[in-house]
């Protein structure tokens, strides 16, 4: 085992995510650096995540959960009144409810913020309101013209919390043992921290007096947070690798029908290897260009169109072009349609070589790829394009208008089918999901029908296969 990081044991990638057990309550994951990550999550911190989710940070969309009081409580600390207020940063203001539609109206001034109102019953609003700040000495001192100094004035808050935000963990390895660290003392979540040592388990630190249900959150929320068959209470540590498709680091990886299997500790303690990708089909096998570039195998030197996965059982099959800008807006795995998906490239390589034998990357490929030039290479390589389809035959197919537009000049296709070896898929453009949502929904929601494969292979059977296949 690993020892020793490379950097500071304090987290400086940390990544943070729900997850619910079998009895439904409400776990927060959190990732240091190099542990398992379940696919294409929203990679956030863990006091993002105690009030809420933000779809959206420029446009301030803001999941809440249905929070009790006493879950609330265990989130704030340190009463006080204005006057004790030194920063006005992320705190927690209690208003007077007979005031609030003139506290709304004050908090709509350029200089406040408010972040989300986490009790309407309470009058219990997160703030920032900095902007309304000087700096005086060691403190930050409020502006006479500004509107907290006239909420202040007319005595709408009648207290301010602290956000219990010092979720941020640490670990060092003591007597060959991880030990944790942590400030916090509450929480209304079970807490799990993943060590960076990906030998070992994610461990429990915080058992809950008021635990989160699944069912105090909103639906479209509660729909994307993945579930383990496993009661937390029971468990102090375990593998959520072992139910969810993860992305983790590791030096071995075996490729079974292009899927990709990682070694991982399960949560019994057994080692076992765990499918982590759908993985692709070689290109090399199928490239126009390797003789004319004498390559004998392929060195990942020319541009890859990299695909993301947001089901191991995808039914719906977005396809873009190689050289398209990702939507972050996918990560956000509300839509039904999203969380059933694969996004694939029509090309995953683009065979074009650096003449200097650089790395080709996205803007080099595109100075010297032209768009003739990518259609010549579909026509000459489409066969790994039908090829992948057929691999996960998805139920619908989702085009951008620019793929569509290239794949017509080889594949036979109509304005609402494409042709596939004998196969026929319907398609639609991604701007024609909204008008056309109910039916594509319900594509997404029929069996997933492509190629079959365990979810996990012993490490016994891993060593058949290798045998069988002289690796």
């Amino acid at each position: 085992m690993k020892i020793e990081k490379e950097y500071p044991a304090t987290h400086s990638m940390s990544t943070a995510w729900y997850v619910a057990d079998k009895d439904g309550n409400v776990a927060i994951m959190d990732f240091n650096d190099n542990g398992p990550v379940p696919w294409e999550i929203e990679q956030t911190c863990i006091q993002d995540l105690v009030f809420g989710h933000c779809e959206d940070y420029k446009h301030n969309d803001y999941i809440t959960i249905n929070l009790t009081d006493d879950q609330i409580d265990d989130l704030m600390e340190n009463p006080h009144q204005p006057k004790d207020e030194d920063l006005w940063i992320e705190c927690i203001f209690q208003i007077d409810l007979e005031q609030e539609e003139e506290f709304l109206n004050l908090a709509q001034d350029p200089d406040f913020e408010i972040e989300l109102c986490i009790s309407k019953k309470r009058g219990l609003y997160l703030v920032d309101c900095l902007h309304c700040t000087e700096v005086c000495g060691k403190k930050y001192a409020v502006k006479d013209s500004s509107s907290l100094k006239k909420m202040i004035n007319l005595g709408m808050i009648k207290q301010i919390y602290n956000v219990l935000n010092f979720f941020s963990l640490s670990e060092e390895w003591v007597d060959d043992k991880v030990v944790f660290e942590h400030r916090f003392s509450s929480a209304p979540y079970y807490i799990y921290a993943q060590p960076y040592w990906n030998e070992l388990l994610a461990e429990r630190i915080n058992t809950p007096a008021n635990p989160v249900k699944i069912d105090q959150f909103p639906l479209p929320l509660r729909n994307r947070i993945p579930r383990v068959p496993i009661r937390f209470s029971e468990y102090q540590r375990f593998q959520i690798a072992e139910w969810h498709p993860c992305c983790f680091n590791c030096e071995e990886e075996i490729y079974i029908n292009g899927f990709i299997y990682k070694p991982i500790v399960l949560t019994n303690g057994t080692e076992a290897y765990v499918y982590t990708s759908l993985g692709e089909i070689d290109f090399y096998d199928y490239c126009s260009e390797k003789s004319y570039y004498k390559c004998k195998e392929c060195s990942s030197k020319c541009y890859t169109a990299k695909g993301n996965e947001y089901s191991d059982r995808p039914t719906v099959m977005f396809v873009f072009h190689p050289f398209s800008n990702y939507d972050y807006k996918m990560c956000v795995k509300s839509d039904v349609i999203i969380r059933h998906s694969v996004r694939i490239p029509f090309l995953h390589k683009i065979p074009y070589k650096d003449p200097r034998g650089y790395w080709v990357f996205k803007d080099e490929a595109m100075k010297h790829v032209s768009e003739e030039m990518l259609e010549t290479f579909l026509m000459k390589n489409y066969q790994h394009f039908e090829d992948t389809i057929l691999r996960i035959n998805p139920q619908v197919i989702i085009l951008e208008e620019n793929t569509k537009d290239i794949l017509c000049q080889q594949i036979l296709m109509d304005d609402r089918n494409i042709w596939i070896k004998g196969n026929v898929f319907p398609y639609y453009l991604i701007d024609e999901i909204e008008k056309n949502r109910e039916e594509i929904t319900r594509l997404a929601s029929l069996p997933y029908r492509g190629i079959e494969m365990p979810y996990i292979i012993s490490k016994e059977e891993m060593k058949k296969y290798k045998k069988e296949n002289n690796e």
